[in-house]
């Protein structure tokens, strides 16, 4: 039987390196010692009162179909600690919220990126990209990072792959695989070169909450950058928070709707109990979360010593 030809557009090299880490699950569970280091999946367990949030959530019933954007609750704690974070006037409708980092990265795409465009990705990058900008049928420019410039993009280099097919520029920062943090000089040239050749911005910001030297910036922030840039988070790394799947996009609103119209025939949103737990997690200043932080810095230390 034929198949379509998506299904080629998203397996490639990025799909197949998964085998890597489902092999060393395998292994784990026959008692060998692994160090797996494949995916971003914190080892401490979620939080207690999120998971008292969510059972009590469930016992009061909260089981039928959620709204498709999220809960006006949870988009209210998203934009309001979006807004103290980075200091971007935004409010609960420039949110939606999605199953995970993932879904929202592929659903973005989706809604900008058409057949032949090009998006410039920092290479090495995050190995889902490949196949999220593949089933767009666009195509992925890596701009290469170098470690004398501490793995951080080259606005020139990005601007030297610019030409009149690119659709957007991607980048992840605080970065996955390399920990590299943008500095707000870059961001600005970077936000420069966006404006004048009127480009998309897909920032993905889901490690923003474990950085340990400077600052984090938020691009969409800047001067003119509101109304191009897709802001992706999620409380996967920072709450310990997984396999809850919440994640969300913050981006101008035109934006969320067109999001809107693709999860309502995609996702049909995410349960209520998972979202008044996240709500809770947002808005409680958890100590667990504050623990987690500390022992991720140790960690860090130790490797960059």
């Amino acid at each position: 039987m034929r198949y379509s030809a998506l299904t080629k557009r998203i397996a490639g090299d990025g799909a197949a390196a998964w085998q890597i880490h489902d092999r060393a699950l395998e292994l784990l569970e026959q008692g060998v010692d692994v160090l797996l280091l494949s995916i971003g999946d914190p080892d401490f367990d979620t939080p207690q009162p999120i998971v008292q949030a969510c059972i009590d959530s469930l016992l009061a019933g909260d089981t039928h179909y959620p709204s498709i954007r999220g809960s006006r609750g949870l988009r209210d704690s998203i934009a309001n600690r979006h807004r103290r974070r980075s200091g971007q006037a935004v409010d609960a409708d420039h949110v939606i919220v999605l199953p995970g980092a993932q879904c929202a990265v592929y659903s973005v795409a989706q809604c900008l990126l058409d057949p032949g465009d090009e998006v410039i990705v920092a290479e090495p990058m995050y190995v889902t990209y490949e196949g999220v900008f593949g089933a767009c049928a666009a195509k992925v420019v890596p701009v290469a990072v170098r470690p004398e410039n501490g793995f951080r993009v080259d606005p020139a280099d990005v601007a030297a792959l610019i030409t009149p097919k690119t659709r957007a520029i991607v980048l992840n920062s605080p970065n996955n695989p390399s920990g590299a943090s943008l500095p707000l000089m870059v961001w600005q040239e970077l936000a420069s070169l966006c404006i004048r050749h009127d480009l998309w911005l897909i920032s993905d910001e889901v490690y923003s909450d474990l950085l340990y030297e400077g600052e984090h910036i938020s691009p969409a922030s800047l001067p003119g950058m509101a109304e191009r840039t897709a802001t992706i988070n999620s409380l996967s790394k920072s709450h310990a928070m997984s396999g809850w799947r919440v994640g969300w996009v913050i981006g101008p609103k035109p934006l969320a709707e067109h999001l809107v119209h693709l999860s309502l025939c995609m996702l049909f949103g995410i349960p209520d109990f998972i979202q008044n737990a996240a709500q809770l997690a947002l808005d409680e200043d958890l100590p667990e979360v504050a623990l987690m932080r500390e022992e991720y810095r140790q960690r860090r230390d130790l490797v960059c010593e």
